[in-house]
């Protein structure tokens, strides 16, 4: 069983990749309005597969009937694994986890998803820091193969291999990355949006830019890209990243992406 804390459009998504592997899966939010809306986003979307026939009604029904919204992290302790997918403060990512160590069994892992920041520093204060990786999700997570694990100096080894191995069982390309500013993704991602915001603010319009990079091969533009994700998701993890690099111009967080949030 997975247990999912957080109920955005990432959690959502790491719920729903792990319902369709087959497993059972718990999901939880603080907020009343997402838990109760929980089920019918992930209805939603099921339902758009369906009808465009990339999926079978049969196959929407199981993978919602492995869903569960429970009250809070309490209800999580039978969970081989809980993902949090909530806001990037590492404040309240430490208190989350220090809540779940109260409950889940000693072997269960921890998994962050966050996007930016340091693994080894959301572990501090923990009793056992040695189970929690990072486990690092792209959006939309049942779309995007890719996911990135990321060990911190301190986290077990077979930790780090039984994250791995239940999210390749959900169809997942798991690279290792090293918990460094950005990981890997978001470190090369940073100049592909801020080359784009740099034109932006010289006078060129999202559509012209994004237009000229798909004509080049692109499969998306970089301002299409933001917001797919969210434009305050990349705004966090822009910042995180350009801290961590010591305010390094490669990584300078531009105004017309704090305007756009």
């Amino acid at each position: 069983m997975i247990g999912v804390v957080g109920l955005g459009t990432m959690g959502l998504g790491i719920a729903q990749v792990y319902a369709a592997s087959g497993q059972d899966v718990l999901l939880t939010d603080r907020d009343d309005a997402a838990r109760g809306a929980a089920a019918g986003r992930i209805g939603d979307t099921l339902t758009k597969r369906v009808d465009r026939g990339r999926m079978s009604a049969e196959e929407r029904e199981a993978i919602l009937g492995r869903l569960r919204v429970v009250d809070g992290t309490e209800a999580m302790a039978r969970c081989a694994m809980v993902v949090e997918a909530i806001v990037e403060r590492i404040e309240a990512k430490q208190d989350l986890f220090s809540a779940l160590e109260a409950v889940i069994a000693g072997d269960a892992v921890l998994a962050t998803n966050t996007s930016s920041l340091s693994v080894g520093k959301i572990a501090e204060g923990l009793d056992r820091p040695e189970r929690l990786v990072g486990l690092h999700f792209f959006n939309p997570a049942p779309a995007m193969k890719l996911v990135e694990i990321v060990a911190h100096d301190g986290t077990d080894a077979a930790v780090s291999t039984r994250a791995r191995d239940l999210t390749e069982a959900a169809g997942k390309t798991v690279v290792q990355a090293p918990d460094s500013p950005g990981f890997i993704v978001n470190r090369c991602a940073r100049p592909f949006y801020g080359e784009a915001l740099a034109m932006l603010e010289e006078g060129r319009s999202a559509a012209e830019i994004d237009a000229a990079l798909v004509a080049d091969g692109y499969r998306i533009g970089p301002f299409a890209l933001i917001d797919l994700i969210g434009a305050d998701i990349n705004l966090a993890a822009s910042e995180g990243v350009a801290t961590a690099m010591n305010g390094h111009p490669r990584y300078h967080v531009f105004d017309a992406l704090r305007r756009q949030v």
